[in-house]
């Protein structure tokens, strides 16, 4: 390699530890800021306060930065997850029960006017009945 090339070599490589290094001091900045801000942590919110794509975050040296803060460890995540699991399936017992207890009222509802046809198809039939003999009678000449 020659003298020319790999001092252009060190200087890439001392630019990229730099821009890591500036990179690093704004993603501190930034959850610095969304912590004070009282604004959610997430890595969409340092995004944005960074002015980058969500998915600068996904590389491997930012991984490492972001891994240092509580909010992207697995295990806070992990409790806050399951936190607001807990939280999602008590609601949905919640409306499940509702919804039990609105199905036994129709099922009852239902059931009450089905008794209540029944019992006006009987008088029908009755009163059907009496008025075909009525009528039979009347041809007949009783």
């Amino acid at each position: 390699m020659s003298r020319g090339n790999k001092l252009a070599s060190e200087n890439a490589k001392e630019f990229r530890v730099e821009q890591r290094e500036a990179r690093e001091k704004a993603v501190d900045e930034a959850i610095r800021y969304l912590r004070e801000s009282g604004l959610p942590v997430t890595k969409k919110a340092i995004a944005e306060e960074l002015g980058c794509h969500v998915n600068t975050l996904q590389q491997p040296y930012m991984r490492d930065i972001l891994l240092r803060y509580e909010e992207f460890q697995q295990s806070a995540k992990t409790e806050k997850d399951v936190s607001m699991l807990e939280q999602r399936i008590k609601k949905l017992e919640n409306i499940l029960s509702h919804s039990r207890n609105y199905n036994a009222r129709l099922t009852s509802e239902n059931e009450r006017l089905r008794r209540e046809r029944d019992e006006y198809e009987d008088r029908y039939r009755r009163l059907l009945g009496r008025y075909q003999v009525d009528v039979g009678k009347m041809k007949i000449g009783f």
